[in-house]
This record gives structure tokens, sequence and C-alpha cells, in this order.
């Protein structure tokens, strides 16, 4: 796993309702909420500071500057960390107070996925209708296919997509079709037969 960190920097600029001369004091504290595709924040900046040179009082100042992070897909949600890594400010003027913060954003990434690995990893199943594989009345489904291989001895054209029914079995089968036993193996691969199964077979032009 990769562990990514960058700072992100912030310059604001807050304007005072008076006057500033000097900020006596001053602390910076952050709050955020992750959400799934960023995170909702805020800087929260208070402290005091003194409007004129020969004032005694201090005044109090609290403000919160909101900040947004766009999260990108491969990052770990759980895993972001966020800190106040620099913090400065600065009077301009005599009534704005600009702050300087640098934000570090630290994450893991999350491993990315081989589309490639991935289809050879899945078994691709399919997608159609469980209608399209009941058989009326265990009617045979005939289909011609092209041979790929010309030959001028080979005597099937035609063939019988066959659904196994209960009471089938690879002798009643052949005898059905007037197939042999080898012939039904050449075009079909299983151990066993079971309920449910295809068999492709050949029509043979024997009578």
């Amino acid at each position: 796993m990769i562990i990514i960190k960058s700072i992100i920097p912030y310059d604001k600029d807050i304007k005072f309702d008076t006057k500033i001369f000097e900020i006596t004091s001053i602390s910076l504290e952050h709050e955020e909420e992750k959400l799934r595709s960023e995170i909702e924040g805020n800087f929260i900046i208070n402290g005091d500071y003194k409007i004129h040179p020969i004032s005694i009082s201090k005044e109090k100042f609290e403000y919160k500057i909101p900040f947004t992070i766009d999260l990108i897909d491969n990052v770990d949600i759980d895993s972001v960390k966020i800190d106040v890594n620099d913090f400065t400010y600065d009077i301009k003027g005599d009534d704005t107070l600009n702050v300087k913060i640098d934000l570090s954003f630290e994450y893991d990434e999350l491993e990315e996925v081989n589309d490639n690995n991935e289809i050879e990893d899945v078994e691709i199943i399919e997608d159609r209708n469980i209608e399209e594989d009941i058989i009326p009345n265990k009617e045979i489904i005939k289909e011609e296919i092209i041979d790929e291989v010309q030959d001028s001895n080979d005597t099937y054209i035609m063939y019988h997509v066959y659904v196994v029914d209960e009471n089938d079995t690879l002798e009643s089968i052949c005898k059905k079709f007037n197939v042999s036993k080898e012939v039904i193996n050449d075009y079909n691969e299983f151990d066993e037969l079971k309920i449910g199964d295809k068999l492709l077979i050949p029509e043979s032009n024997e009578s």
C-alpha cells in the first residue's frame, strides 16, 4: 500500500469591523467531516487584539474559514489524516488580518484493479432468460451449423441441441439419435450426464 502526503496551501484575508493595531494572541484549530467524494471542514481562528496603541483593553475575535478537499477514486477514506503543517499571519492595511495556512493531507492509496486479470479470474456467466432453458414437452431443437472443416467424408450437416431429461441415459440418447457413444463424446465434454445438460449431437444421414 502506498502512503500519499501533500501540502495544501490556503491564503485568506479576514476583514475586521474595527481597526487592528496589534494581534496580542492568536490560535488556529480545524474541524472536518469525511464524505464519500470530498472532505468538508473549517479553520477556526480566534484570539485577542488591540484597536489602538494606547489601548489597555483587548478585543476578542473568532472566525471560521471553510475549506473543501475533493477526493479521487483511489483514496482510502478511512486512512485520511489532516493536520496543520504551518500557520503564519500578518496585518494588511489597518483592518484586515491575512492568514496563510499549509494543510497536511495524508492518505493510503488503494491498489488499482487490473481489468485484464479480473476478466481472467472471473467466470463469465451468460446473461439470459431462464425461460429460454425450459423446453416444452422435451421438443428437440435443431440448429444448422456449418462445419469449420469442409471434408467430403463428413456425413453430418445438421446438429441437435438436446436437453438431458431425468430418465435419460447415454445409451438411450444414442438410441434416440442413432449415434454411437464415441460420437457424442467427440462433440461434448462431461464426466457424467446430469439433468439439464445440453448435448450437441450431429444428425447422421444413415437411415
